[in-house]
């Protein structure tokens, strides 16, 4: 690449030594008012304090003509202004715009503005915005792109083709590359990208020096996309952790919080329970408390499980034979305790003045003469009563079915007192 830019740096120079012979040919020029010159499908900016080489001119019915060549351009241009530091009778020393020496010297300048340009394209320096969403290529054509170019996206147009079909539209080809995206872009509008010089003067999208730098980009994307994502990975690695982190001691704060909270509970409940008589309520199927048996809880502590569990674990004591069974309590949202529903410390025989046989309700014994309310507090309200009457009066039967693995159970009245019992086997 090198070498081929050393020998067309040095066709420039001896092209540009064959003008320096005629004095007449051109004449370097400052800009002094900044202007653009508009092609079809690019904007060369000319700004105020720019050098440009002047090589023709023609003043006629007040429209100025000047060929101009600068840097990577060269053309007649036309305007109504003089913009370059000269005086009119300097410029008249110029070849005219309309003669065949001026298009002599524009074909020359427009080698050399060729040159340039490819030699800027190579060097990176034709830079654009998008104008709409590229992520087509033709591949019939043997192009390939890595990467979507976004509409309003800054990309570098490195080489430029366009091809007309045999139905005469127009497809535009772009060598292009950006930080996210590589290779040779197909448009079929009639919009298409705009540069800052003439697209001709650009190497065609098929010169090897092209491919051979989009084939390296599209490998530097590749990379760059990688390492992106890696870093991407990091970030939201490093993001989640700050985000963990930051719960932990959010949780860790509303922990300490809910402990305060939970000793101040704790507190009532000790007041509220400790020290007390309770009776268990629940006796149908029962395998750890002992209905209707006074019992004490002696000790609350607190078990917080995490931010939304604490349990309350107690220690009961039965007053007659000291034995020590324990109870897991739990402070629902509305703030009734489950202790609650399990034990009461009304004495059994004032909140149930008609029942007679406590015995067998305490040993969980059905026995003949029992009424319903004393069945109740021995096994429960039944899953299913069958009812029948005559004159005899009323006969029901209780039915209790497999609980705990036992089998099914059947409790008879004859007018509210048991007077049979069946197990099934």
């Amino acid at each position: 690449m090198k070498k081929s830019l050393t020998i067309a740096l040095f066709l420039v120079v001896l092209v540009m030594f064959g003008f320096s012979t005629n004095a007449t040919a051109q004449v370097e020029a400052k800009v002094t008012q900044s202007f653009n010159i508009n092609g079809e499908d690019w904007k060369k900016v000319l700004s105020r304090g720019s050098s440009v080489t002047i090589f023709a001119f023609a003043h006629k019915d007040e429209v100025y003509s000047f060929g101009v060549y600068s840097d990577d351009y060269a053309g007649i241009i036309s305007m109504k202004i003089n913009p370059f530091n000269l005086t009119e009778k300097q410029l008249k020393k110029l070849p005219n715009t309309e003669g065949k020496k001026a298009k002599k010297l524009l074909s020359n300048y427009n080698t050399i503005a060729c040159t340039k340009a490819r030699e800027n394209a190579f060097n990176m320096k034709y830079n654009t915005i998008s104008s709409d969403y590229l992520y087509f290529t033709d591949y019939s054509m043997g192009y390939s792109f890595v990467g979507d170019i976004k509409k309003n996206d800054p990309i570098t147009i490195i080489g430029y083709k366009k091809l007309t079909d045999i139905a005469g539209f127009n497809y535009f080809y772009y060598a292009i590359v950006s930080d996210k995206a590589a290779g040779v872009y197909c448009l079929s509008s009639e919009e298409p990208l705009h540069v800052n010089i003439p697209l001709s003067f650009l190497p065609s999208v098929d010169d090897p020096q092209v491919m051979a730098t989009i084939e390296q980009e599209q490998s530097h994307v590749i990379v760059r996309r990688q390492e992106e994502e890696e870093r991407a990975k990091v970030e939201e690695e490093e993001r989640k952790r700050i985000e963990d982190s930051i719960q932990v001691v959010k949780n860790n704060v509303k922990i300490q919080q809910l402990l305060s909270d939970d000793s101040v509970t704790l507190e009532s409940m000790k007041q509220k329970y400790m020290h007390k008589t309770w009776y268990y309520k629940y006796n149908r199927d029962a395998l750890e408390y002992e209905c209707f048996v006074p019992i004490e809880v002696i000790d609350i502590q607190i078990q917080r499980i995490s931010v939304n569990e604490v349990h309350f674990p107690m220690k009961l004591k039965y007053k007659r034979t000291n034995k020590i069974v324990s109870f897991d309590a739990t402070i629902f949202h509305d703030g009734t305790c489950d202790f609650d529903m399990a034990f009461h410390n009304i004495p059994p025989e004032k909140e149930f003045p008609k029942v007679r046989h406590w015995n067998a309700i305490k040993n969980r014994e059905i026995v003949l003469g029992l009424n319903k309310e004393e069945v109740e507090l021995i096994w429960g309200y039944p899953d299913d009563v069958y009812t029948s009457r005559g004159r005899w009066g009323v006969h029901e039967q209780w039915a209790y079915y497999s609980q705990f693995g036992l089998h099914t159970r059947y409790v008879y009245f004859d007018n509210g007192k048991v007077t049979a019992i069946q197990r099934n086997v």
